[in-house]
C-alpha cells in the first residue's frame, strides 16, 4: 500500500497516495503512523500552492483507518503486562527490528544509496513536479530515518524504537535507486546527442 502510495504521490495524485496508504496501514497499522509524517516532511520541503490542504487531504484516509484501528490499538496499551510484554517483544524476541545497534552494519547500505540518491536527484537539471516531490520523498525519509536512528542509539526512546520507522528504509532505498537511475539515463541521453 504504502509503494503504491508513494507511485501515486509523485505524479500528485494526492487522494489516490492516501488511500492507498490507508490500504497499506489495514493490513500493518505501522503505516498509519509512518505515512503520514513522511508525507508532511515531503510537503514542506516541495511546498506546493496550498500544501496544507493537500496534504491534510492526502493523509485523511489513513487517519479514518486509525480512528477505527485506535480501539485495538489502545486496549493492547493498557493490558496490565504491556510494559513486560514490549520489552520482551523489543529486547528479546525482535532485537533485530527494534534495536538499531544490532543491525548498524547495514545502514551503510542504507546510507550509501540516499547519498547516490541525493547526488542523483540534485544533479538532474529538470525541475518537473514528479522529479521534485521524488527529492522531497528522499530527503523525508532520509530525515526521518536518522531522526529514529539517533533517538535510538545515542539517545534509546523506547516509543521511538516501539515506531519502527526503519520500516522506511527500504522505501528509501528504492527512491535513491530511482533518482540514481534517472541521473544515469540523463548521462546516457547527453553521451550519445
Amino acid at each position: 500500500g504504502l509503494l503504491a502510495a508513494v507511485l501515486f504521490h509523485l505524479p500528485g495524485r494526492f487522494v489516490l497516495s492516501g488511500l492507498a496508504a490507508a490500504l497499506g496501514g489495514v493490513f500493518h497499522a505501522n503505516f498509519l503512523l509512518l505515512a503520514p509524517p513522511m508525507f508532511l516532511l515531503a510537503h514542506v520541503v516541495v511546498r506546493p500552492p496550498a500544501w496544507r490542504r493537500t496534504w491534510l487531504t492526502q493523509i485523511a484516509p489513513c487517519v479514518l483507518v486509525l480512528l477505527v484501528r485506535l480501539p485495538e490499538l489502545l486496549a493492547l496499551g493498557r493490558d496490565s503486562h504491556a510494559a513486560e510484554g514490549r520489552l520482551i517483544f523489543m529486547s528479546i524476541r525482535s532485537p533485530h527490528h527494534y534495536l538499531p545497534l544490532t543491525f548498524l552494519p547495514d545502514f551503510a547500505f542504507f546510507y550509501g544509496w540516499q547519498l547516490l540518491g541525493l547526488i542523483g536527484c540534485w544533479r538532474l537539471s529538470e525541475r518537473t513536479e514528479p522529479l521534485d516531490r521524488l527529492r522531497a520523498l528522499l530527503v523525508s525519509v532520509f530525515a526521518l530515518v536518522t531522526a529514529a536512528t539517533l533517538l535510538t542509539t545515542v539517545v534509546f526512546v523506547p516509543a521511538v524504537a516501539q515506531l519502527y520507522v526503519f520500516r522506511l528504509a527500504p522505501f528509501g532505498v528504492l527512491l535513491a535507486q530511482l533518482a540514481f537511475c534517472a541521473r544515469a539515463l540523463t548521462i546516457g541521453r547527453r553521451l550519445r546527442a
